[in-house]
């Protein structure tokens, strides 16, 4: 039967060893009824980054997405888990070029909001500047009143149930039943939907954890309650189930606070009220914004040898890439550090600077995704007192180059066309093995060549 809609799950944080040892018996006979290769995901290997390579079918350096978390050097503050499709600078698949109109959903997708794409979904976050003037519970959505319709069909959605302490599987049954509704009611052409609850719970407890992979087994569960329905209706064939995961949880022990070391040196200001230190961000020479194992570091009159210089001997910091380095991995960007941090696998990078907690600034202690300097992935383990401020704690992360490479892979309920006959297949190739099943004109495909 012809392909008539594809189906895109972005199950982040979801280990290629699931399919093999018996974790993830959905996605496993998935890949035996279908395909599964090994996904090459860009750098870095951030949800933000992903999802505009498999969108546009383009590297970092062009869609200039170059992490969850960067330093806006025209606003001169940090952006965390911005949204706005605008952000993109290569079109992506819901753009309006050719004859032809391809039906896009969006649900929980990377800067997504404000696109023109025919439903889209923005996740409940607190402080999140898309959901100003949205309730307290529900999603905001283009068209508006489609929020109103999956809470009907879905139930309600917090903030809390998407992040924070509570984030886990309510989200992903929400979304499992909100994709059947988008499905059913919107039909698509192509459902993009990001379900990250695996990988929250690896980062809790170790990937390696009772708890993480009961998680998987939970997640793996609502793909096959979604596959059921689709069956059910008689559309799973038309459908081509697309599965995937860029990257691997790894453990971690080490934190490495980045501007405090910066500030140690005289690199990164300070200012003292009532005791407390905040980020002086206009009279810092360089700073990090830090994204898990990946720190963009920005200078402000610094140069590379003086942040070298005071970073130099620090245990679990693996490299310190500049320009070059980010030209040969597809990532120089103008909104790019002008160095990069990589931490070994074990480490990871808070954004602090200061060195005491009763010196912490009030944001830290709180749940605020959009509202710190950073990526703080503390707030999945917030409990009475708040975020914790012992960032050992912590007990998995990702986006390190150190080691072994991460472990993306990706499963489809049908085989994938040629030319993508390669063990491995690049993010940047997705669009192109998507638009060959819908049957797109040529100026719809989003092909490698003219990259």
């Amino acid at each position: 039967m012809r392909i008539r809609r594809v189906l895109i799950l972005d199950l982040s944080g979801v280990p290629a060893s699931a399919l093999d040892e018996g974790w993830a018996p959905t996605l496993a006979r998935l890949a035996s009824a279908g395909d599964r290769r090994r996904l090459r995901p860009p750098f870095p290997s951030a949800a933000s980054t992903l999802h505009a390579t498999l969108v546009t079918g383009r590297p970092t350096r062009l869609h200039g997405i170059v992490a969850d978390a960067f330093y806006d050097r025209q606003l001169m503050r940090p952006i965390a888990w911005a949204n706005s499709a605008r952000l993109l600078q290569a079109p992506p698949l819901w753009s309006r070029e050719g004859s032809e109109h391809l039906s896009v959903a969006a649900l929980f997708w990377s800067n997504s909001w404000g696109a023109s794409a025919d439903a889209v979904v923005a996740p409940p976050l607190p402080s999140a500047p898309w959901a100003s003037d949205s309730p307290p519970v529900g999603c905001s959505t283009q068209p508006a009143e489609l929020s109103e319709e999956l809470s009907r069909a879905a139930g309600p959605l917090a903030s809390g149930d998407w992040w924070g302490p509570e984030a886990g599987m309510r989200a992903a049954r929400w979304t499992v039943t909100a994709i059947g509704y988008l499905l059913e009611r919107r039909r698509p052409h192509v459902l993009l939907a990001y379900l990250p609850q695996a990988g929250h719970t690896a980062r809790r407890f170790g990937p390696g954890s009772a708890e993480a992979r009961a998680a998987v087994r939970r997640l793996d569960r609502e793909v096959g309650r979604l596959l059921a329905e689709l069956d059910h209706r008689g559309t799973l064939s038309a459908t081509a189930v697309l599965a995937l995961s860029g990257r691997a949880i790894r453990p971690v022990s080490r934190p490495l606070p980045l501007n405090r070391f910066l500030r140690e040196a005289g690199l990164l200001a300070v200012r003292r009220s009532g005791g407390q230190l905040y980020l002086d961000l206009g009279g810092s020479r360089a700073f990090a914004v830090c994204d898990q194992q990946v720190a963009h570091v920005y200078l402000q009159g610094a140069r590379p040898a003086d942040v070298r210089h005071a970073l130099e001997g620090v245990p679990g910091l693996a490299a310190l890439l500049e320009e070059a380095d980010l030209r040969a991995l597809d990532a120089d960007h103008p909104r790019s550090g002008d160095l990069v941090a990589i931490a070994a696998p074990d480490a990871w990078f808070p954004y602090d600077w200061w060195d005491r907690p009763e010196e912490a600034p009030p944001v830290a202690r709180r749940v605020e995704p959009t509202g710190k300097p950073g990526v703080d992935p503390l707030e999945l383990l917030a409990g009475p007192q708040g975020v914790p401020l012992d960032r050992t704690v912590l007990r998995g992360s990702f986006g390190s180059l150190a080691g072994a490479p991460e472990e993306g892979w990706l499963v489809s309920s049908h085989p994938l066309p040629a030319p993508s006959q390669d063990e491995e297949v690049g993010a940047d190739e997705v669009g192109a093995i998507l638009a060959a099943w819908l049957g797109l004109q040529p100026e719809f495909r989003l092909a490698r060549a003219g990259r």
